[in-house]
């Protein structure tokens, strides 16, 4: 998915409420992602430019990004603990087959730190069955009560969960250093859609 202002505007909002200033603070951002107009191509054009400290991880691998699969989470131990903010905007709708949803999403608590953020913005199961929403972009959705089993499982904080465009748009907090959570029943809200 590319970066839309508005996806941008969600993302920056996230991390200034949070952080106040971005310049020094590290992100981890799921998915080569590009810019729709403006004066950045890509995401990790624009969050170097303003200080952040950015690693990109896409099995593309282009513009930069570490070519890793999402669904090998020991691909991923060097970055433990490692990243104050997370963005998975349009990426862990890719990762297939859905019972590989645990492993993407352990790997993304693994690499934030405690008290680090994690900006979701995902098709919304709600949003396709009501409008059409994100129809034929994927065949995995995400429920709002997902996120909420998460943020019970694992310690984490909702700060903000609403719709853009179709999009169910979730910043969590991590705020402590425990283990992904073994309960796979929780992933029972995602959606697989063909």
């Amino acid at each position: 998915m590319a970066y839309l202002p508005e996806y941008l505007d969600f993302v920056m909002d996230s991390i200034n409420l949070e952080y106040y200033n971005p310049a020094g603070l590290s992100m981890f951002e799921l998915g080569n992602q590009r810019f729709i107009g403006g004066e950045f191509t890509t995401g990790k054009q624009h969050f170097e430019h303003i200080g952040m400290k950015h690693t990109s991880v896409d099995l593309n691998g282009q513009d930069g990004a570490l070519q890793l699969d999402l669904r090998q989470p020991e691909l991923f131990y060097q970055f433990r603990c490692g990243y104050d903010v997370l963005t998975n905007l349009g990426t862990s709708e890719h990762v297939e087959p859905i019972d590989k949803q645990y492993e993407c999403f352990s790997i993304i608590h693994d690499v934030v730190k405690p008290g680090g953020i994690m900006i979701h913005m995902v098709p919304d199961v709600e949003e396709l069955d009501n409008s059409g929403a994100w129809k034929n972009h994927c065949s995995i959705y995400y429920r709002k009560e997902f996120f909420t089993h998460l943020a019970e499982s694992c310690n984490y904080t909702i700060l903000e969960s609403k719709v853009i465009f179709g999009l169910r748009s979730v910043v969590l907090r991590k705020e402590t250093a425990i283990s992904f959570t073994t309960n796979r029943n929780i992933f029972n809200s995602v959606e697989l859609r063909l």
